[in-house]
């Protein structure tokens, strides 16, 4: 075993270990793609020049904030059309919110001019030849300063039966401005030519209690979309019969009906497994997710809805105790790798200040294609469905407090991209705060910790005035949107954790998968929304895994083809603060380098009883540059996993081969039901695994543990049965020297 030099460790401060916020940024918005062709040159030129220009991210701003206006907050819906990249805005969000929610208008709200408000919303497109932004579309409006839509919502490419390949887009408007009005339906084959799409039964799409149309899936051949009603109205899901299309000159007609019945509230949908799912919004309850055939109806009418998920996952709040409704949304859903994943949120970007619900960061849960589920992120419980532990070992929010919701997810060159809403931008405003403030004890909670352990001078004869309190240090340190990615939902790789080095980017509201590369777009309310592309193909180190070794603990990695050494960065967990360490960034939000080494394991000796730590890996390059991070791994002391215990080896008759008994015990508390692989890394040159089972990627021999029918059951032991022979100057057992490893797949990125 070799390890270059050890660099000085450093103790890492945590700034804040439980923090939970939001902003009032209402929930929405949904994507959904059927790729059109593009041209091949254009393609491939245009991701050359973004290659060649990013940084270590991969990813570049291809946008003026807000396509030249502060006025276009969010990149609200997002789809690829005909070789061409088509994003809905809306405008003015914060000013919008300080309206409906009753707030001193204009509001104060630092860096956000609502003197002046423009609600027109518009559609914009990107032509990856030229590199040129266009706008297609404006919203007219009904009167000087009402505009006809606020927002354009979703989007989704619709092949319809004869062939035609459609954009559709769900608008969205201000009740306060426009109670007279549905939310309208728009419709274009070319691109240019907007016509809207109308019920023949007004009161199903025409009902003026419809403000807002979200999310779009097509499923047999019909267009779905969930609309959100005016209170008491609850959401409903439309059906489109995209047989029934008809053109009436100034619009366009169908048949459009609502398929759910009255107690399933649709909030998102998603096609998975051959069947139509839909995940709900319940402040009571939680979220549900069900699914329909859209096929077999009740007796009024409405499809059968089979439920899935219920009770809001049955989430528990930081103090253990049941509080379903912590997750009260779904908000995004994504097909990946056979798998349905859901992405959950509270209230208005983590607090429902209505209902008085949360604040709580979001969860991700995943679903089999046997409506069996699993916690991808989040906190452990005990659930009728059986315990569930978070397969990431991530809290909510990905480790971030402050991460309000999972907003969007897209699938691009085999990765699951998944971005956040981030709140923390609140805390530098107070006419907010204090809306969060009423009745709402963790507030001050909140500004304990943040005295205590921030290491920011907060005053104290700032009174009520939060701007005051926190200010631009804290912000400037923690805020930005998080965005991560992943291959198997246990490892997760951060692409940004600052909205992209911008504060003011509160989130990645849409994400696009295209030839050229993932579009993302991002919810500024402050300065414009902005979009990014890139490809994020730079190497990086793969398959960080950390597990307890006795009084330390052992780190395997894969490093990329080129690379020559490995910096390893480590930090502690305090509370939830993942997400506060902002990119690279050392002091005390960041990580600690604490090895460089040339060999792709390493032994963590300076640890603590009882502390969790988190680890990341950069690769160096031949250069001296340092690549991409890696996944975060994840490692409590004690741990609580699969133990070791390893006999001395033993002589066979053979000279120079010997006989190893190890024994496995699963402390884990689960069941393993996947194979497992015990790999040896570091195995002593001259030795070799005679009965091994194949090479990892890195080139280190395994051995598989089938877990049987029954699988690998709590506290059960494996033995196991190593033989191996060495050769060279020594033959004997002292020669046969590695660090053991016990993974689910060696070849997972």
């Amino acid at each position: 075993m070799r390890k270059d030099a050890v660099l000085v460790r450093k103790r890492v401060i945590g700034l804040v270990n439980a923090v939970l916020f939001a902003i009032l940024v209402i929930v929405f918005g949904h994507l959904r793609v059927i790729s059109g062709p593009a041209q091949a040159t254009a393609a491939e030129n245009l991701q050359q020049s973004i290659w060649t220009r990013t940084n270590q991210r991969g990813f570049e701003k291809i946008s003026e904030s807000g396509f030249g206006s502060r006025h276009n907050s969010y990149a609200w819906s997002m789809a690829w059309f005909k070789g061409k990249l088509y994003v809905g805005t809306n405008r003015d969000m914060l000013c919008y919110l300080a309206l409906v929610f009753g707030t001193d208008y204009p509001p104060e709200i630092p860096d956000v001019d609502c003197t002046n408000p423009d609600y027109r919303a518009e559609i914009w497109a990107f032509d990856p030849q030229t590199s040129a932004w266009e706008r297609v579309y404006q919203s007219p409006e009904i009167s000087p300063g009402v505009a006809r839509d606020q927002g354009y919502r979703g989007m989704i490419v619709a092949i319809e039966p004869d062939g035609t390949e459609a954009l559709y887009i769900g608008g969205y408007l201000s009740k306060e401005l426009l109670a007279n009005y549905p939310a309208r339906l728009l419709r274009t084959t070319d691109g240019r030519n907007f016509k809207e799409v109308k019920s023949r039964v007004p009161q199903v799409l025409g009902n003026i209690d419809t403000f807002g149309l979200r999310s779009f899936a097509q499923y047999k051949g019909k267009l779905y979309m969930t609309a959100n009603m005016n209170p008491p109205e609850r959401p409903r899901l439309m059906e489109i019969d995209l047989a029934t299309l008809r053109d009436e000159g100034d619009h366009i007609s169908a048949d459009i009906t609502q398929v759910n019945p009255p107690q399933v509230q649709p909030f998102e949908v998603e096609v998975f497994n051959g069947y139509l799912y839909t995940g709900t919004v319940d402040p009571e309850n939680g979220f549900s997710v069900l699914k329909t055939d859209a096929t077999t109806k009740d007796e009024n009418g409405y499809y059968n809805f089979i439920p899935v998920v219920t009770h809001g996952a049955w989430r528990l709040d930081r103090f253990g105790k049941a509080a379903y409704n912590l997750n009260e949304y779904v908000i995004s859903m994504c097909t990946f790798k056979n798998r349905l994943y859901i992405g959950t949120g509270c209230g208005l970007g983590g607090f429902d200040f209505v209902t008085k619900v949360g604040p709580a960061p979001a969860e991700i849960i995943r679903i089999n294609p046997d409506d069996t589920w699993q916690l991808v992120c989040g906190r452990s419980r005990r659930t009728p469905d059986g315990l569930k532990v978070p397969i990431s070992r991530l809290p909510a929010g990905m480790g971030n407090p402050f991460s309000g919701y999972i907003w969007r997810m897209a699938v691009h060159r085999d990765w699951l991209y998944v971005a956040t809403m981030d709140s923390s931008i609140a805390l530098r405003n107070p006419d907010i705060m204090d809306l969060l403030n009423r009745g709402n004890s963790d507030i001050s909670t909140l500004l304990d910790l943040v005295k205590s352990k921030g290491g920011v001078s907060l005053g104290d004869n700032a009174g009520p005035n939060l701007s005051g309190l926190v200010g631009e240090k804290v912000t400037d340190l923690i805020s930005g949107f998080d965005l991560w990615k992943t291959r198997n939902g246990v490892q997760w790789y951060p692409v940004t954790m600052n909205g992209f080095g911008d504060k003011f980017n509160i989130g990645a509201r849409t994400m696009v998968s295209t030839p050229v590369g993932l579009f993302v777009g991002t919810a500024n309310p402050y300065y414009g929304a902005q979009v990014w592309l890139g490809d994020d193909r730079f190497p990086f180190a793969r398959n960080l895994q950390a597990e307890p070794d006795g009084q330390a603990i052992k780190l395997r990695w894969t490093a990329p083809a080129g690379s020559i050494a490995s910096h390893i960065y480590r930090k502690q967990l305090l509370g939830m603060d993942i997400g506060l360490l902002k990119d690279e960034e050392a002091g005390p939000l960041g990580f600690e380098e604490i090895a460089v080494t040339r060999e792709q394991y390493y032994l963590d000796p300076n640890v603590e009883m009882g502390t969790t730590y988190i680890y990341q890996v950069r690769a160096e390059t031949e250069s001296g540059e340092l690549s991409s991070r890696s996944n975060l791994a994840l490692c409590r002391m004690p741990g609580e996993g699969l133990k070791i215990f390893a006999q001395n080896p033993r002589p066979e008759r053979q000279p120079g081969q010997w006989t190893q008994v190890i024994t496995l015990i699963n402390q884990t508390g689960l069941t393993q039901s996947s194979p497992l692989y015990y790999i040896l890394e570091g195995l002593s040159e001259g030795t070799s695994l005679l009965n091994q089972s194949g090479t990892a990627e890195n080139g280190s021999p395994y051995l598989m543990i089938s877990p049987g029918q029954e699988g690998i059951l709590p506290r059960e032991k494996i033995r196991l049965q190593l033989r191996f022979s060495t050769s060279g100057r020594s033959r004997s057992k002292s020669a046969i020297n590695y660090t053991p490893f016990v993974v689910t797949d060696p070849l997972e990125p």
